[in-house]
């Protein structure tokens, strides 16, 4: 079962009794004031909103990002009119008045009225703790966020915002925690469309619920606020009937290549979709905003990542640890199966499944993406890096005891998977196992691997047949390289990788 969070030390009582306090002054407030909507669009003093009046002042003071919201309790739990009550209803029908202020090192850095909303799928009703919206609007106050309060202003302005509970937990009993965080930074690293993230603490009505992450709302009908910030425009196809006729285009191919499908979809980002998915060991996968560029007339069909928090942690246990779990299994497609996704215009499995089959090009085209991705993005030294920030993170937020257990799994995980995915790849792409590359001497900028920067130790691993590309820094004294033992003089060396191989630079 999923333990009830456990407030920072020393706040269970006070916090019991400013709730108390409150819901009595709220109680009052609404007799004395019969328009809050309009009282919430005034302009008023930051502190004196009963988020700010109510947010613990120890945990403020501690410096980390932290967000209260305050609502009346009926608004959640009323049965006829609380959203909470009635957790599974949506709608503009089902969004209540409420008060927002967020801090960050001791400051209260925004505050304002906003309407609150339920979020989520299955969540709303198999988690104790709910996620919300945030809807910004002038009836209730401010209609955005501050410029650059948030993601360091990438997708300013915002006027929407998911309060997304943190906790998932997998079959076994571990809670894991931010694991659409981690899973972004890995997909964004990979170089696919993610949305941005901050994790806070979360107290609703003065009752801390625990660690929660903010993230921009990602969706099909994306808005133009969170697409001009990105793309420079807003001139993008997201709707249903665009969605079929691209499904039927892709029904009508008499061959599924690459160059044909190239002409619609952008298959650098359906790849490095792919690539993410299976690296973070993702099930349900196909989510995310599918989207159209029509300002240019080549413009082609692409992908945003979303709502990857089956990651990680193989959730349905299809393997005997989770970074052995085979994620091109679940994304592609398998004969006598139902399709994959969960929308029958989806196209990304059929149209990978095939190219990896069928498409001698495309397979030599997904082995350049992965080798890249794996030798120079998803280095050991970033995988450790994301790791442990959010486990000093999730310390610092105030997870404690089981709600840390996960993370022995997570770093196993990080540490092993580059090795599992690299070993299944070849399965799939019915490779004869790969070859390591080890390269020394090129640090301090006195060369690149695969136009890289390295570091004085490179090493890397390369499907059978594949090019290796060394450049020394001419300016740097460079004298010869040393392969296997054999000295070879050249600037540039290329070479085709049918074995181990071991090279070294030299300089002056």
């Amino acid at each position: 079962m999923t333990p009830s969070p456990r407030p920072p030390a020393g706040l269970v009582g006070r916090t019991v009794a400013v709730a108390a306090a409150f819901a009595v002054a709220t109680l009052i407030a609404a007799w004395l004031d019969p328009f809050p909507r309009l009282r919430f669009a005034i302009q008023r003093t930051p502190g004196d909103l009963p988020s700010s009046v109510i947010a613990p002042a120890d945990q403020i003071a501690l410096g980390q990002p932290l967000l209260s919201i305050h609502i009346p309790p009926d608004s959640l739990y009323d049965p006829d009119t609380g959203i909470i009550a009635n957790v599974q209803a949506r709608g503009r029908d089902w969004e209540r008045p409420a008060s927002v202020s967020y801090y960050t090192d001791g400051q209260l850095r925004f505050a304002s009225g906003a309407g609150l909303r339920v979020h989520g799928g299955l969540t709303r009703t198999m988690s104790a703790k709910k996620s919300f919206r945030l809807y910004f609007r002038r009836e209730y106050g401010a209609d955005r966020i501050w410029s650059g309060l948030l993601f360091d202003g990438a997708v300013d302005p915002i006027r929407r915002l998911v309060v997304h509970n943190d906790v998932r937990e997998d079959t076994t009993g571990h809670i894991w925690h931010f694991i659409n965080p981690l899973a972004y930074d890995i997909t964004r690293r990979i170089g696919a469309h993610v949305p941005h993230t901050q994790p806070v603490q979360l107290f609703l009505n003065g009752g801390w619920q625990g660690v929660y992450v903010l993230t921009e709302h990602v969706r099909d009908n994306m808005i133009p606020e969170l697409l001009v910030p990105r793309f420079g425009h807003a001139e993008f196809a997201a709707d249903n009937r665009s969605y079929r006729e691209l499904s039927a285009w892709v029904g009508g191919l008499d061959e599924i290549r690459m160059d044909r499908v190239a002409e619609r979809i952008d298959i650098e980002n359906l790849t490095r979709w792919f690539l993410a998915v299976v690296f973070c060991g993702t099930e349900d996968a196909f989510q995310g905003a599918q989207l159209l560029d029509r300002s240019d007339p080549e413009g082609r069909w692409f992908w945003i990542n979303w709502d990857m928090d089956h990651s990680f942690m193989d959730y349905n246990q299809r393997a005997a640890v989770p970074w052995e779990h085979d994620a091109f299994e679940t994304t592609l497609e398998r004969a006598g199966e139902p399709a994959r996704g969960w929308r029958d215009t989806e196209v990304r499995s059929r149209l990978l499944t095939t190219m990896l089959a069928e498409d001698a090009a495309y397979r030599d085209y997904f082995k350049r993406i992965f080798t890249e991705t794996m030798n120079h993005r998803l280095t050991a030294d970033f995988l450790r890096e994301r790791f442990d920030h959010y486990a000093e993170l999730g310390r610092r937020l105030g997870l404690r005891g089981v709600d840390l257990d996960y993370l022995p799994l997570l770093e196993t995980f990080v540490d092993r998977r580059p090795a599992i995915v690299r070993e299944q790849a070849e399965v799939y792409l019915n490779t004869d196992p790969s070859h390591r590359v080890t390269v020394r001497g090129l640090g301090g900028g006195r060369g690149h691997v695969d136009g890289h920067p390295v570091g004085d130790t490179f090493s890397g691993y390369y499907f059978p047949g594949m090019i290796v590309t060394l450049s020394a820094n001419p300016d740097g004294g460079f004298r010869y390289w040393r392969v296997d033992g054999s000295a070879v003089n050249a600037v540039e060396l290329r070479w085709e990788v049918n074995a181990d191989l071991d090279v070294e630079a030299f300089f002056e």
